[in-house]
């Protein structure tokens, strides 16, 4: 099961390069160390995810919702921190 996430993540990396890559040219060094970095961290948050969700579903959707709040909150925040005097 394992081989097959690796496998699913790694395609959809390439194909999000591919598709990065023909919509605006060729991609520079900086540009593609980002997408490298971005991909691994996704990776490992996504396995790990899986991992904890194995245990009990409910707490980790619980979980997984209080975090999707909180990250709700700081972005509606960031957008607008000009409006809060930041």
């Amino acid at each position: 099961m394992s081989q097959r996430i690796l496998i699913g993540v790694i395609v959809v990396l390439l194909v999000a390069l591919v598709v990065a890559g023909l919509a605006g040219g060729a991609l520079s060094g900086d540009t593609l160390g980002r997408l490298a970095y971005a991909g691994l961290v996704l990776t490992l948050i996504g396995s790990w995810t899986l991992a904890e969700m194995r245990g009990n579903l409910s707490e980790s959707l619980r979980n997984l919702l209080i975090w999707g709040v909180i990250i709700a909150v700081v972005a509606f925040a960031y957008s607008y921190k000009a409006h809060f005097g930041f």
